[in-house]
């Protein structure tokens, strides 16, 4: 039997180990710290609703998404900003929010994820759907998302987790980027990386 060339010998793992090993002190203690400069903390927050109260959170929001976007396109509109559901229009939204200095907290987030959540439906297809699977999806536990896009099943774009990232740190064409990295999701080449065997 041919000895695979990856494979790692003992010696070898158990420096990598040791090393693995201090250096996580060393990132657990700047994690501290940039948490305690930002008045952060550490925990498990536990969602307090059940799965039928987050499918009513949901069939709320989609009964009033029409809502959403008629007062949140207005609000636009009186600040000179045209939303009109075109892939263009991304890049007014995320202006419009920066200016805004709209809070993560602000039920602007909430109006402008329906927005992006629907240009995102009209240009490219999917649906919306309350993301209810704590196993294989935990991140967007209870989010409305949009599903079946692009050539990837199962793959969950989330308009709310999107806005509040564009929030927290804007970067050149926020919204374009994640819709494709949604639909032709890059795959890695995981070869390189070795086995345990």
């Amino acid at each position: 039997m041919k000895d695979n060339p990856k494979k790692y010998s003992y010696e070898k793992w158990s420096k990598r180990y040791d090393t693995n090993m201090k250096n996580v002190s060393y990132e657990l203690s700047r994690e501290q710290a940039y948490r305690d400069q930002l008045g952060g903390k550490s925990e498990t927050v536990k969602n307090p609703h059940t799965n039928r109260q987050l499918e009513e959170k949901f069939e709320n929001f989609i009964f009033n998404i029409d809502d959403y976007l008629e007062n949140f396109i207005e609000k636009a509109h009186q600040k000179g900003d045209d939303l009109d559901f075109s892939i263009d229009s991304l890049q007014t939204l995320k202006k419009y929010l920066i200016s805004e200095k709209v809070d993560k907290n602000s039920t602007d987030v909430n109006d402008a994820a329906a927005y992006f959540g629907e240009v995102v439906r009209m240009n490219y297809g999917g649906q919306w759907i309350c993301n209810l699977d704590k196993e294989n999806n935990s991140l967007y536990y209870g989010l409305p998302v949009i599903t079946g896009l692009g050539k990837v099943k199962d793959v969950l774009l989330s308009p709310f987790t999107s806005v509040k990232s564009l929030l927290l740190r804007p970067r050149e064409n926020h919204f374009k980027t994640i819709i494709d990295n949604h639909i032709s999701p890059k795959l890695l080449d995981l070869d390189d990386i070795p086995t345990e065997k």
